[in-house]
């Protein structure tokens, strides 16, 4: 190609002698170039003065969805999503001879737009005269889609202070309530001539007054407990205990669903030296997505079956649903850091990665599988004592 055959000769004639007083050979800065171009993880596009691409680097050609030679021939600002501003960047660079730090938006082959950040620089021939442009570009979608999460996060974040804060004021007038209740029990207790039928409905008025309030006590300690930071620990526990807390802690997430969670445990309590508050942490992401996945396979009859079984020094805790199963595209993706398939606002991409680090660091880990429309089982193995 004459651009690159153009670049390589002004390359070879200027490269330095090494200490010896030897430059590099011309078939080894060829090689170099070619080099380049195939291995660098880079868009990088050489044109020729009108911006037609001659050459583009094997990267560049993946990233925006072509063959490489595809692109060969190909007019620069057609791959740009706004190609008079391109073509007002070659005009600058002929200019100022390089820019430097340069925003630009290329798109793909599907259309979808790609963010970038990158340079442009003018090529000369021998002559010193300008032969076209050559543009290192990289693709900044992945960075900004990080900022974009890191904001959300901190607002999230943000929610669960609120929230922790709410339930913390929602303590207080439960807890007179609670002491009316008292009093009330005892001045129902003092009233002598209160005809039965009428003391009967006052009791069981004040009874379900003083259980649905001890309802939402528990509830508010509930979150309290999983919001407050807690060190790690080393502590006995009931596997099946914390299992059964943790879905009475999720009943509002399907209280309204035709959903059954049921146990498969040994007789035998099963019982484990671990943090609890990070298993906690671990069964409340996996039982979530199992409820979510089988709400949104929108039919009647969802199950979801959490089941125990112990192995030498280890125990396996499954969860299985009935749900719509992970498609097969997506199953390499699903421990990746944000990655989710809720829409926005729904979902962080963060329960999975963090229930694998967190297990790993418990000297666990968790594998699964799943059939698209029938269902997935998550499995989590921890040892019976952690070290």
């Amino acid at each position: 190609m004459e651009l690159t055959n153009s670049l390589k000769k002004k390359t070879n004639s200027e490269v330095p002698a090494d200490p010896r007083g030897v430059g590099f050979e011309p078939e080894l800065t060829s090689r170099l170039l070619d080099s380049i171009l195939e291995n660098s993880s880079e868009i990088i596009f050489a044109t020729n003065e009108k911006g037609i691409i001659q050459s583009i680097s094997k990267a560049g050609g993946e990233i925006l969805g072509y063959n490489p030679q595809e692109l060969v021939g190909k007019d620069a600002r057609e791959l740009a999503a706004e190609p008079d501003r391109l073509d007002q960047l070659f005009q600058r660079c002929l200019e100022q001879g390089k820019l430097r730090d340069l925003e630009l938006t290329l798109r793909h082959k599907d259309g979808i737009e790609i963010p970038c950040r990158g340079s442009i620089s003018i090529l000369l021939n021998e002559q010193a005269k300008t032969r076209g442009f050559v543009a290192v570009c990289s693709d900044i979608s992945r960075w900004q889609k990080f900022d974009e999460e890191l904001v959300r996060l901190d607002r999230l974040a943000e929610t669960g202070r609120l929230a922790a804060g709410i339930a913390h004021e929602i303590n207080n007038p439960l807890a007179v309530i609670l002491e009316i209740i008292g009093w009330s029990r005892d001045l129902l207790a003092d009233l002598k001539d209160l005809d039965p039928e009428h003391r009967e409905e006052l009791e069981t008025a004040i009874e379900h007054i003083h259980k649905q309030t001890e309802r939402c006590r528990s509830i508010t300690r509930r979150v309290l407990a999983f919001a407050r930071k807690a060190p790690p620990e080393k502590k006995e526990i009931d596997l099946k205990e914390l299992l059964e807390e943790t879905v009475t802690f999720l009943q509002p997430e399907f209280k309204y669903e035709d959903i059954q969670i049921n146990f498969d445990f040994p007789s035998d309590p099963i019982k484990i030296i671990s943090d609890p508050k990070k298993l906690e942490q671990v069964f409340v992401n996996l039982i979530t997505n199992a409820i979510h996945a089988v709400k949104d396979k929108g039919s009647s009859q969802g199950r979801i079956r959490i089941k125990a079984a112990l192995q030498d020094s280890f125990v396996e805790v499954s969860i299985e649903d009935n749900g719509i199963g992970i498609p097969y595209d997506i199953k390499k993706k699903i421990f990746d850091l944000f990655f989710t398939t809720k829409p926005a606002g729904i979902g962080t991409g963060l329960g999975l990665s963090i229930s694998q680090n967190i297990l790993k660091n418990l000297g666990g880990d968790i594998r699964f599988e799943s059939e698209p429309g029938k269902g997935t089982t998550f499995t989590v193995k921890l040892p019976l004592v952690l070290k």
